[in-house]
């Protein structure tokens, strides 16, 4: 109802509400009201444009009216828990629909430094009394006190304390997750606020609470009173706030956290036994262990120090966590790689339903269990970078194993070699590494590609930077970029086909029918050539019936082969091209010309990737105006008609040039510069117009009397010989003419024509599509010659490389793989939720098609330079020093 209302009506209509419930015993029915109206129905869904109008405009009107400021007062100075909840409640729904200004609003307050005290120290003093109320009786006690109380006082006493703490996180949370840059340091310390007051530290207040929940089998959800729960939900609640502190490269609250000892006790002690839940019902425990990983990865995230990931892998119990991913790979991956690289299975096409596999794709539990098993070993991989020497990691590595091996082999023992090769291999295989530019900062990333990735096609994963249209680096990278997002559509639509095998394997080998009806189509004008003759205006072929079998069999192979190629064609590309989205050129033509050189030119960028809305006919007229589809439609045509009559088979010979790069190149010459040359003949034209006016004129006797049958009549007549004789004649139009004449007016006529038709237009035409096509062959070499020798990902050149005695080979394979980014941005595209601080930064980098995050350099170039900076110094130093005691020895 309200997003019909104008934004001072909704302004009026919050203040009036303030008005009424101002009073303390109202105010929590105020918080509760106002929470209410900003709530959609599923937080973890994709908000509609009409809900997020209607949010921003509430936000907006509770902000002006003041509640925010009101809310924050309760916090600071009332005692009374149940407001102070609603309260945060309040500020949470406030936060966690990207509300920027009030985001500004808050560090705003917290700059004041009386504000900034009173605030944290009440955070500072309820986390106190929460940590007190866990760790002033021992576990096993506390257990039997919880189950002994549950109709008591302290009961709910304790549960208002956890729901407090609880809130109270999320607060933080939502803060750095909206702008760490602003909160994840005054969260830590106040020293840019005051530099005499005494900081606040309440990462360091967080990290104990988690510490001190060590023991308490409540959090790890094997109990199932309230208490338990609460306390479970706090424990997962500190992990993830912890995470938001040191996401987004906080290297100071990864040290304060990272260099703790005590935080990996808890941690060893947390998944002590996370082998043993690694089910589906057991989601709750893998719910704990993916906020624990993610909260790893968070220690280890970017430029942390090499101090961290000792002190990490040192103390970390690595067996424990590898063991757990075996176990994944032995319960839910061994023998059904095929099944999971299917993907979801929500995703069906029933007109397909009678070609289905049996073998159903993973739910949803089992791909969760998966991907919290390759956020393990992700992690193990990244701090194998900086630690590639440490004794605890270097059986991770990848073992060529034979097929009949890998099938005959049971698996026996959980913790067996054979078993951990094959799945250190199958992770290896699905994990990829990239390097991001990160606000200017290089940063290694590992992650799990997604399984869709497999599915892209061998034409796109050939031509993936081969067809770039574009030379110069920036626009190559954008040009990927927006690749990207089709190759995103194709691999979904892939992953989907490989559901129904019978259809993915006959769609799949379209090339292979089309390759057949070419060679036959050959075979066929072959035969004909030499067999083929006329007889009263008819085509027949010679006596001999063989052959005439012989024949027929093969134009029935070929046509069968063309519908087959036809069919599957169809079934691989044509679902992609329909999906694909549909871009109105022209509009979008004018709409860029108007706003060039303004900001909302990124606007049209945006809109051009997003593309428009597909009706059903339009994406039908997508398909068959696509060229490649188009071509396979009239190949299919013309074989259907080569039945009627055999000639048509010389015309299905010119698939040769499709099939030929080179022949493509050719075409190409004449056609890439199609209006030059147009223009040229129709010039020439003019030319043998004005020549021909001349001819009838002062010539028609000397036409008329010509031996080769040239007519000058009429002009139109005229005109018609000139450029028919003309033309074709090695002299031009005297050597058509033949009739022998000493006027000095004839020959000049003839020597001009001759010089402007013959020598000069005809040049200049021949000479066009020549320098094309040269023109075209040099383009493709230096395309090659850029792709063998520049960088693609960096635009680094080989000879960087090669002077500093750095691999290239292993740069462009394993550090900048254009298949590794492509995966990357596919994966980003793909995840909508639970990203790290440099997902977030790529993905809204990925939306506005911003390709800011590739890199500019690489990091083994980086520390090359590094080293080389360091030796400069300790040359200058060593030369200082040498100089100090020359000076000395001089001086004494």
């Amino acid at each position: 109802m309200l997003d019909n209302y104008e934004r001072s009506m909704v302004l009026n209509f919050c203040k009036a509400l303030f008005t009424a419930l101002h009073k303390k015993k109202y105010q929590k029915y105020l918080f509760e009201v106002f929470t209410q109206m900003i709530k959609v129905e599923n937080e973890k869904n994709l908000i509609s444009k009409a809900n997020k109008k209607r949010i921003e405009m509430l936000q907006s009107s509770l902000q002006d009216a003041g509640v925010g400021h009101m809310a924050f007062n309760i916090i600071r100075q009332e005692t009374n828990d149940e407001l102070v909840i609603a309260a945060l409640q309040f500020l949470h729904v406030m936060l966690i629909y990207d509300n920027t200004s009030f985001t500004n609003t808050i560090h705003n307050m917290l700059n004041d430094p009386k504000f900034c005290f009173k605030l944290l120290s009440f955070i500072r003093s309820s986390l106190k009394d929460f940590k007190d109320s866990v760790t002033k009786v021992g576990p096993v006690i506390k257990i039997k006190r919880y189950r002994s109380l549950k109709t008591m006082d302290y009961n709910e006493n304790s549960l208002s304390k956890i729901t407090l703490c609880k809130n109270l996180l999320y607060l933080i949370e939502l803060l750095c997750e909206k702008s760490p840059e602003k909160f994840q340091n005054i969260f830590r310390e106040q020293t840019s606020i005051n530099e005499y007051a005494v900081s606040i530290n309440l990462v360091s207040e967080i990290t104990n609470i988690l510490v001190s929940l060590s023991g308490n089998e409540n959090i790890k959800g094997c109990n199932d009173t309230v208490e338990g729960k609460a306390l479970n939900m706090v424990c997962m609640q500190c992990l993830s706030t912890l995470t938001a502190l040191c996401e987004g490269l906080c290297p100071e609250n990864q040290k304060e956290i990272g260099s703790s000892v005590k935080v990996y006790s808890f941690i060893n002690w947390l998944i002590q036994d996370c082998a043993y839940h690694a089910d589906v019902n057991s989601m709750n425990c893998i719910e704990i262990l993916r906020k624990t990983i993610k909260f790893l990865n968070s220690l280890v995230e970017g430029e942390t120090t090499r101090v961290i990931m000792k002190v990490l892998i040192q103390e970390l119990d690595v067996k424990i966590l590898l063991g757990f991913v075996c176990v994944v790979y032995e319960k839910f991956i061994f023998g059904k790689e095929k099944i999971i690289y299917r993907g979801y299975s929500k995703y069906d096409m029933w007109w397909l339903k009678m070609f289905e596999s049996k073998e159903h794709p993973p739910d949803d539990e089992v791909l969760k269990i998966i991907q919290v098993s390759f956020s393990m070993f992700c992690m193990f991989l990244l701090i194998k970078e900086y630690l590639p020497n440490n004794e605890k990691l270097e059986e991770i590595y990848f073992v060529e194993l034979s097929q009949e091996k890998v099938m005959k082999n049971q698996v026996v023992d959980l913790f067996s070699d054979n078993l951990k090769k094959r799945a250190y291999n199958f992770y290896l295989e699905n994990i990829s590494k990239v390097e991001i530019n990160y606000k200017g900062k290089l940063i290694p990333v590992i992650f799990m590609k997604p399984f869709l990735t497999v599915h892209l096609s061998s034409k796109s994963r050939k031509y993936l930077l081969r067809n770039m249209t574009n030379f110069t680096y920036q626009a190559k990278i954008q040009e990927f970029l927006k690749r990207c997002d089709e190759y995103k559509t194709e691999m979904i639509y892939q992953q989907r086909l490989e559901r129904y095998p019978f259809i993915a394997n006959f769609a799949s080998r379209w090339y292979f029918y089309r390759t057949i009806a070419f060679y036959l189509t050959c075979a066929i004008n072959i035969m004909l050539l030499l067999t083929i003759k006329k007889v009263d205006e008819l085509f027949a072929i010679e006596a001999n019936p063989i052959l005439a079998c012989i024949l027929y069999f093969l134009c029935a192979c070929q046509i069968i082969s063309a519908t087959l190629s036809l069919l599957s064609y169809l079934f691989e590309y044509s679902p992609m091209i329909y999906l694909s989205p549909h871009i109105n050129k022209s509009e979008f033509a004018i709409a860029k010309k108007r706003l060039e050189g303004t900001l909302l030119n990124r606007e049209i960028k945006m809109m051009q990737k997003k593309g428009g809305k597909n009706s059903v006919l339009r994406g039908i007229t997508q398909i068959f105006m696509d060229s490649d589809v188009f071509y396979v439609i009239i190949y299919f045509f013309i074989s259907y008609l080569a039945i009627q009559n055999l000639m048509w088979y010389g015309l299905l010979i010119l698939d040769t040039i499709k099939r030929s790069q080179v022949l493509k190149n050719v075409l190409r010459s004449i056609t890439l510069n199609y209006k030059l040359l147009l223009l040229t003949l129709i010039l020439g034209i003019i030319i043998i117009y004005i020549f021909s006016i001349f001819g009838f004129l002062f010539y028609t006797d000397t036409y008329n009397q010509s031996e080769n049958k040239m007519y000058c009549d009429t002009l139109s007549v005229c005109f018609f010989t000139t450029l028919n004789k003309g033309v074709r004649a090695q002299g031009g139009i005297g050597t058509a003419l033949a009739v022998p004449n000493d006027r000095y007016d004839r020959m000049l006529f003839d020597m001009a024509f001759f010089i402007i038709i013959i020598v000069v237009l005809l040049k200049v035409i021949f000479g066009i599509i020549i320098d094309t096509f040269a023109e075209l062959r040099d383009m493709r070499e230096e395309q090659f010659k850029n792709l063998e020798q520049t960088c693609f990902i960096c635009g680094k050149n080989k000879f960087e490389f090669e002077v500093r005695r750095i691999s290239w080979n292993k740069h462009i394979n394993d550090e900048h793989n254009a298949h590794a980014y492509l995966a990357f941005i596919v994966y980003i595209m793909m995840k909508k939720s639970d990203m790290n601080g440099i997902e977030k930064y790529v993905k809204m980098q990925v939306d506005i098609n911003e390709p800011m995050f590739f890199p500019k350099s690489s990091i083994g170039l980086a520390k090359y330079e590094s080293i080389k900076l360091d030796e400069q110094k300790d040359y200058a130093k060593k030369f200082n020093s040498i100089k100090n005691r020359l000076e000395d020895l001089a001086y004494n």
